[in-house]
């Protein structure tokens, strides 16, 4: 019969039992900043303490705030569409060991930053942008910013003939100020349309000889021009059709650099066709934009087919196929200290590599890489930091540019890597560890259930891997964390010493209530017992 300090024992150890289960599982299904910054506190408390019990002192300078230099600026500001403007991170303390930043957006339709903090508003919305320490994510800044509508200041019609012949149709174009704002649609209108007729797309055609207003609006504002409609002349001529179109090749390969426009220019053939207008396409508009004057906007790196055709008969055409290039600077230096005068760094330490580019260039986005990532690494922005002593290469490149030196690393006195300590702390406090606890009151608990040495561990070593495999399974599909098999292994590991380490200390202490009660001539039957009545009970 069971005692009631033993029933209280049996309940108390099963509800220790659960409520490990419960809490494991729910910090596998926490996301991995609000994770990492539990990690990094409890790893910064050990450190701190490492550190006032060694009498050498570290030679890392913490990050203890961050900062948005223009925060006052743009936080919780309405700014129009088509803006750039350049944010700046401000560390503190200023001689802080490793000033590495993360810029990121939570919405890059809207808003989007690069790593070196520069913004750019694509379109009507709300973003916040996050200012995050590399070194400790717990550490960051963030403002809010709301994009409006870039308002049309001005309104243009082009036409080249504001006299046209009846029965020939023309393309109008409408030229929207400023030009971030031009993908808002243009509806066009006229007064009288016996006169003339127009489609959605601003294609005009003579109906009948007379005068009338041809309208385009967008966003309220408008602009007019009067086209008068006469005879065509060589009306009663005989009408010569279109035959050919050609286009004409801009080179050899038909390169073209981003961002630099240009207007195509074309042949007819016969040189008297009556009938002349044509229509402009490209096959990618993300590519290359085309616009029906013929002038080509290359807004991204590729290929694209440019086509024209016959308004009239669109059996008639010709296509060229354009590509996009960047230049790449003619020269690249290091103007830093960091590859000329200076090229050591300690371990915790950072700096900025700063590249000169020279010459006339559109591509200016440098690759940074270190030939031993575990020694040094260096982010997109050029931030070196030191891992641990020993030689790297440190390289920039950009196209076929490429400059690199040889960095050595010295240790510092003290702990030789922030973020492996603070891995380390994770890994063994919060998987071994949490494991180990959650191990040891699995088997007190089955103990107390099943009373019998073998069922119990073999139960309890299933509850393990089962626990350890779900918490892994959970942080699969948690945002920020991923599953692996040797956080698995570790886990597990760590439960498994838990329960041995109670197996054996239980068996110690009934080898050593066995020998005094040896030594006392008593004798115990059955010395593997585990019920806690059978342990204390004395032979008669």
């Amino acid at each position: 019969m069971e005692t009631k300090l033993f029933k209280t024992i049996k309940w108390l150890s099963f509800s220790l039992y659960l409520l490990g289960t419960i809490i494991i599982l729910g910090e596998a299904a926490i996301p991995s900043k609000q994770s990492a910054a539990q990690s990094n506190a409890v790893g910064n408390v050990i450190k701190d303490f490492i550190d006032g019990i060694t009498d050498t002192k570290s030679e890392l300078i913490k990050v203890k705030n961050i900062k948005i230099k223009e925060n006052d600026e743009y936080n919780n500001k309405t700014i129009v569409e088509g803006t750039k403007f350049s944010l700046t991170a401000v560390i503190y303390p200023s001689n802080a060991s490793n000033k590495s930043v993360i810029w990121e957006s939570s919405n890059n339709d809207i808003v989007s930053i690069n790593s070196n903090g520069e913004v750019y508003l694509k379109k009507a919305g709300h973003a916040t942008i996050s200012l995050i320490s590399a070194e400790n994510e717990a550490i960051f800044k963030t403002i809010t910013i709301s994009v409006s509508e870039a308002p049309i200041t001005a309104l243009e019609i082009i036409n080249n003939n504001e006299e046209i012949f009846v029965g020939k149709t023309y393309n109008l174009t409408a030229k929207i100020t400023p030009f971030v704002a031009s993908y808002h649609p243009i509806e066009w209108s006229v007064e009288d349309s016996t006169i003339l007729s127009i489609t959605k797309q601003g294609t005009i055609k003579g109906l009948k000889e007379g005068k009338t207003i041809v309208k385009a609006t967008s966003l309220e504002v408008t602009s007019s021009i009067e086209i008068t409609v006469t005879k065509d002349p060589q009306a009663d001529l005989p009408k010569i059709p279109l035959e050919a179109l050609t286009l004409k090749n801009l080179s050899d390969n038909n390169e073209i650099i981003l961002n630099k426009n240009l207007k195509l220019k074309y042949d007819i053939y016969p040189t008297n066709a009556y009938d002349v207008n044509v229509i402009w396409e490209s096959s990618d508009d993300k590519v290359i934009k085309v616009k029906q004057d013929g002038t080509i906007y290359p807004v991204a790196v590729g290929s694209a087919k440019i086509t024209i055709r016959s308004a009239v008969n669109k059996s008639i055409k010709s296509s060229i196929v354009l590509n996009v290039i960047n230049i790449y600077p003619e020269k690249m230096s290091i103007i830093s200290k960091l590859g000329t005068t200076v090229k050591v760094l300690k371990v915790n330490s950072s700096e900025k590599l700063d590249i000169k580019l020279e010459g006339d260039y559109t591509y200016d986005t440098i690759s940074y890489s270190s030939s031993e990532p575990n020694v040094a690494t260096i982010d997109n922005n050029g931030m070196i930091v030191g891992i641990k002593a020993g030689k790297t290469i440190i390289e920039a490149s950009i196209g076929n540019n490429k400059v690199s030196f040889e960095l050595t690393i010295e240790s510092p006195s003290y702990i030789k890597n922030q973020t492996h300590f603070l891995l380390l702390v994770r890994k063994g406090i919060g998987h071994f560890g949490a494991f180990f606890c959650l191990g040891l009151a699995s088997i007190f608990m089955l103990l107390c259930f099943l009373k019998y040495l073998p069922s119990a561990f073999l139960l309890s070593a299933v509850q393990g891997f089962i626990i350890a495999g779900l918490s892994e399974l959970i942080q699969a599909v948690t945002p920020g964390r991923f599953c692996t098999w040797n956080d698995v292994i570790i886990d597990f590991s760590g439960f498994i010493c838990g329960v041995c380490g109670t197996i054996f200390i239980i068996l110690l202490v009934k080898f050593i209530i066995w020998l005094i009660r040896t030594i006392k001539k008593e004798r115990i039957y059955d010395p593997y017992a585990l019920h806690p009545k059978r342990l204390s009970r004395k032979r008669k």
